[in-house]
């Protein structure tokens, strides 16, 4: 939550659940148990986040022919997206060219990522 509001990562992958954690417990008789949130948390706009979760900037999810294939296609669209950001910060002079968009936009953590990246023989 902390790094979609400050911008600073890509998100690739399904939802996340929405729950926020701080679970109370309690006991029921006859060997029950039973839990709640002790908490709510929200969006700094008001926005409910229980339930709602972190939804991904790119999507991506493992399907039937993939696991048998033995491949991780959460991660090849990890390494596809990583790729695609590099290669937009190689065809700029500036990271102030590119143009601002829900992945974090010219944050400077996103801008020295692309950069070491870059350097890196897988994207070369």
């Amino acid at each position: 939550m902390y790094l979609r509001i400050a911008g600073r990562v890509v998100f690739v992958g399904a939802p996340t659940a929405g729950c926020v954690g701080n679970a109370a417990f309690i006991r029921l008789p006859a060997g029950g148990r039973m839990s709640f949130t002790g908490m709510s948390v929200t969006w700094p706009d008001g926005s409910p986040f229980r339930g709602v979760g972190i939804i991904p900037d790119v999507e991506a999810g493992r399907t039937i022919r993939g696991l048998i294939e033995g491949r991780d296609e959460i991660l090849e669209k990890g390494i596809e997206t990583l790729k695609r950001i590099s290669n937009a910060t190689l065809e700029h002079s500036t990271t102030e060219q590119l143009p601002h968009h829900s992945m974090g936009g010219n944050s400077p953590v996103l801008t020295q990522m692309r950069r070491a990246c870059t350097s890196q023989s897988l994207f070369r």
